[in-house]
Parts: C-alpha cells; sequence; structure tokens
C-alpha cells in the first residue's frame, strides 16, 4: 500500500455513502478505518480469512472473497 492513494481516495469519500476497500488487508488497514470515521457503511473485502477475527464496526462489516 501506499500512502498517497488514501489521500487521493479520501478525496471522494463523503457523508451519505457507501464504499468497499477491496483488498483491505486484514492487519494494517489505514484506508479502511478512514473510509469508517467519514462514510456511512464501509464493506472490508479481502482473501485472508483473518479478518473475520477482527472486531465489528458500528457502521460496517468484513467480507471474505477470492479475487
Amino acid at each position: 500500500s501506499r500512502a498517497f492513494e488514501y489521500d487521493f481516495a479520501m478525496q471522494y469519500a463523503h457523508a451519505g455513502q457507501v464504499v468497499a476497500d477491496m483488498g483491505m488487508g486484514w492487519h494494517y488497514r489505514p484506508l479502511h478505518d478512514a473510509l469508517s470515521i467519514v462514510c456511512d457503511f464501509v464493506y472490508g473485502v479481502d482473501s485472508h480469512k483473518g479478518i473475520l477475527d477482527l472486531p465489528t464496526m458500528a457502521h460496517g462489516t468484513y467480507i471474505v472473497a477470492d479475487f
């Protein structure tokens, strides 16, 4: 992951949106965390089953998908 990509993506994130962080990562997930502060609902999608062990979010969910 490259930090400049997060700044680019966050300029399009707004309240009222439902978004997905595809390939969010299961351990270090700064974009997903930032989106969950701004957007109404965030789908966190990754192929690693470790995301199912993450604490549940108030306005989001995690999905395991094989890309």
